[in-house]
């Protein structure tokens, strides 16, 4: 009897961070029959404390410095992976050799966050519990695909039968059981293809769930605020430096007086007709975060109290150009998911959505940094259209 070992790893990088699938196949003789693939599942976690996560940017953070890091130092949020091993007995006659037993074993491994302490905020909870339930949805629909494959070997392996003696049919049900192997991986590519796992970003955490029945897209704003005191301030300049020294706002070495931080969200399913595919039940957000001084106490000098006011709705109005790059981004994305359609097998929809929908984002982060350059961060709608030579989306949703 011949011991046949083989080797077989495969890794997949998707965006954001890596996951290695490794496989290891081994064909050999052994006693006992097997009437099913026997599956052990491993799951570890790595615990992280969220309790004190107050923006999307603080729990992607916290997570990374809690997770795990590969041999080359790359930090994953998640991961899985399997050993397969297949192992089977044969019967010898005079003129044939027939496989009478097959023992298949797949051993299914992940590594998840567990969260010790949920955020006490309400959004910033549900931006971790949405990323980790399609993880799980989309780490299980793996397993799922795989452990069909382990099935399908068993079933390609039982009962063969070839003429000739066992030594040299070895070769032979090794290669059966690699070429059914092969066609678990395609299905597993397919999968990774078309399943487009939110591809909102990859790890983006979103803080509003999709509601049925509203506009698309949808468009959520909300309000942080860096506070000061202005009660001693004597001067317009004082102003600045109030706000300015209590600026939560950095872009590298440098503060500013505000911002305004958008991302879009999409979502749709397959349709396949006549031939090829079409994107239906399409989902767009756009999640936009300002970030304004707040002064607790006002000037005594009624004039600085009039200035700070003026100043401050002028740092609105730069702050929601800003915003509408964003509203626009996800309205040029909702209309090219709704009328995308594409022919034959659709094997790389997935792939070419991302590209183009990440490609718009990338223009209208673009027209931000011209805009900010152009007008020195004090742009306001006037220089908007002049510079775009078009009107600025609103946050409501219309021009």
């Amino acid at each position: 009897m011949l011991l046949n070992m083989r080797f077989l790893s495969i890794s997949y990088r998707r965006a954001f961070y890596a996951r290695l699938l490794s496989v290891m196949a081994v064909s050999a003789c052994f006693g006992q029959a097997q009437s099913a693939p026997i599956i052990y599942t491993e799951t570890t976690y790595y615990d992280v404390d969220l309790k004190h996560a107050r923006t999307t940017h603080s729990l992607h953070q916290i997570l990374e410095s809690n997770a795990p890091k590969d041999k080359e130092g790359k930090v994953k949020l998640e991961e899985s992976g399997w050993n397969l091993d297949w192992k089977f007995k044969w019967q010898s006659t005079e003129q044939h050799c027939r496989v009478v037993d097959a023992k298949i074993t797949l051993t299914k491994r992940s590594n998840l966050p567990r969260a010790t302490r949920l955020p006490d905020e309400q959004k910033i909870r549900f931006a971790f519990t949405h990323f980790l339930k399609r993880v799980v949805n989309y780490h299980r629909e793996r397993f799922r695909i795989m452990e069909s494959g382990a099935r399908d070997i068993e079933g390609a392996l039982v009962g063969l039968n070839w003429k000739g003696d066992c030594e040299n049919a070895s070769k032979k049900i090794s290669a059966v059981a690699n070429e059914v192997y092969q066609a678990t991986t395609e299905r597993l590519g397919e999968y990774d293809r078309m399943h487009h796992y939110g591809y909102t970003g990859g790890y983006y955490f979103m803080r509003y769930p999709w509601s049925d029945g509203t506009q698309s897209p949808a468009i959520h704003a909300d309000y942080e605020y860096f506070e000061f005191d202005l009660n001693r301030v004597n001067s317009k300049d004082d102003i600045h430096k109030q706000i300015f020294n209590y600026s939560t706002v950095a872009r590298g070495d440098q503060k500013h007086e505000g911002s305004a931080q958008w991302i879009v969200f999409w979502d749709y399913d397959i349709q396949r007709q006549n031939g090829g595919c079409r994107l239906s039940n399409v989902r767009t957000s756009v999640e936009i975060v300002y970030t304004m001084p707040k002064a607790l106490s006002l000037p005594q000098d009624p004039a600085l109290v009039s200035y700070y006011e003026k100043i401050y709705q002028q740092l609105m109005e730069h702050e929601e150009m800003h915003a509408t790059s964003g509203v626009a981004a996800a309205n040029q994305i909702d209309q090219y998911l709704k009328s995308y359609t594409e022919e034959g097998r659709c094997q790389w929809l997935a792939k070419t959505v991302l590209a183009a929908a990440n490609e718009i984002v990338d223009v209208h982060r673009a027209r931000d940094t011209t805009f900010d350059a152009v007008t020195d961060h004090r742009g306001r709608r006037d220089e908007y259209v002049k510079l775009f030579g078009e009107q600025p989306w609103s946050t409501e949703g219309i021009r």
